[in-house]
């Protein structure tokens, strides 16, 4: 069975010599996943063709003896990466991804760990993802200190339940493109803290995490979404006393609000503190105007888009690396940014590992930038400040350089 499995890939490779070293039409890192009641089937497209792909399960093995008797799941365009199957029964079934072209030739190649897979799997549970999921009621969310406490129930334990924050009331699955996964929690916790951006109002859902996996993403005011939001007054700070008193200006003194060795709050000085303000004599004026135009001015800022380097690799590891890719690859590359806006919220919108979620932001704080929404990119960029402090840095000061010159 190798034999002319090897036989069929060096043919297509001595076909195409002229053009590319090795020609693959075949997907590849073929990963097959048994959840509770669906089977997870992830794979990453391969470059050598263009068409869509077809995804097919058998009780057996797939090779090219028992292919025809193989069950044709679905067809899916380029791009997609991932399928999610719902067996009517608890069978151990095999899958494969095979390639179509532009012509409608499909590419019968089976080769092990590339486009199909060698062990069988089987749901352990024909329930939907519904009865499967935790249900959550009775969420609130209250302001303590610096942080925001969200508590809740869950109609079930051990279930990895998905926390969301936005700055929109959370109603339908297209209200997360506005708001970001902030963590994977317990079903068995009932409260979890928030350190959220001061001056900021802020709405929360919480809902479980296989339930974002397939999409069926639904929110109940006052049952799994907060019906009014929260803010942290502006001032705020972690790990900073409450209130800090500014010295005036010009500096004639330096108030001290606590006491040194107990930190214990001082009564404030009875002296008054008074700003006399007096015009510039003609002078002083023109002494000031000499010095500031022997002052040179800062070039203007001149930003390019980035990508990282663990983006550039040509096999994303993953069919979510892979579509993030995909998006910078194409639309952020050739610079529509409307366009990237809008597939990086959608993108965002699903539960993703921290790193992607960091890597994310970044491009999203970058293509805001270029659009010239320095709000938006400044909220992105400062999301991900503390993961890539150097990197992150000059698109700030860039930021603070556009608004401060209007």
């Amino acid at each position: 069975m190798i034999l002319p499995v090897l036989f069929s890939i060096l043919s297509f490779s001595t076909l195409s010599a002229q053009d590319r070293d090795v020609f693959a039409p075949f997907v590849s890192r073929l990963k097959v996943k048994a959840e509770e009641s669906y089977i997870t089937i992830a794979w990453q497209d391969t470059e050598d063709v263009d068409g869509t792909y077809l995804i097919y399960r058998h009780t057996q093995e797939i090779n090219a003896e028992n292919f025809k008797n193989a069950v044709k799941l679905a067809e899916l365009s380029k791009g997609t990466g991932i399928y999610l199957d719902y067996p009517l029964d608890t069978n151990t079934y095999y899958y494969a991804v095979l390639v179509r072209d532009s012509n409608g030739k499909i590419y019968e190649l089976f080769i092990p760990f590339r486009n199909k897979s060698i062990t069988g799997v089987a749901v352990t549970s024909l329930a939907s993802q519904e009865q499967i999921a935790a249900k959550i009621t009775g969420i609130s969310a209250s302001t303590q200190e610096d942080s925001v406490l969200i508590s809740f129930t869950s109609s079930k334990p051990d279930r990895n339940l998905i926390l969301y924050r936005g700055t929109v009331p959370l109603r339908t699955r297209e209200d997360l493109i506005h708001s970001q996964a902030l963590r994977t929690i317990s079903s068995s916790e009932t409260g979890i803290k928030d350190f959220p951006v001061p001056g900021i109002s802020y709405y929360y859902g919480i809902i479980d995490s296989s339930l974002v996996k397939t999409g069926d993403v639904e929110f109940t005011p006052g049952e799994n979404a907060t019906l009014t939001p929260v803010e942290i007054s502006l001032g705020i700070r972690i790990g900073l006393p409450e209130s800090i008193i500014s010295r005036p200006i010009p500096l004639p003194l330096l108030p001290i609000s606590r006491a040194i060795e107990s930190g214990e709050p001082l009564s404030q000085s009875a002296i008054p503190v008074k700003v006399l303000k007096k015009p510039l004599s003609p002078a002083t004026i023109k002494a000031v105007v000499s010095i500031l135009s022997s002052i040179p001015a800062e070039p203007p800022v001149v930003m390019e888009p980035h990508i990282l380097d663990e983006d550039r690799v040509r096999e994303a590891s993953g069919s979510e690396q892979y579509t993030l890719k995909s998006i910078l690859d194409n639309e952020f590359t050739e610079q529509r940014w409307e366009r990237s806006e809008e597939l990086l919220n959608n993108y965002l919108s699903i539960y993703h590992s921290e790193d992607i979620e960091i890597r994310s932001h970044y491009y999203l704080g970058q293509v805001y930038y270029f659009q010239g929404k320095y709000r938006e990119a400044f909220i992105e960029f400062l999301l991900v400040l503390d993961n890539i402090y150097t990197t992150v840095k000059p698109w700030m000061d860039a930021i603070f350089t556009k608004l401060s010159r209007g």
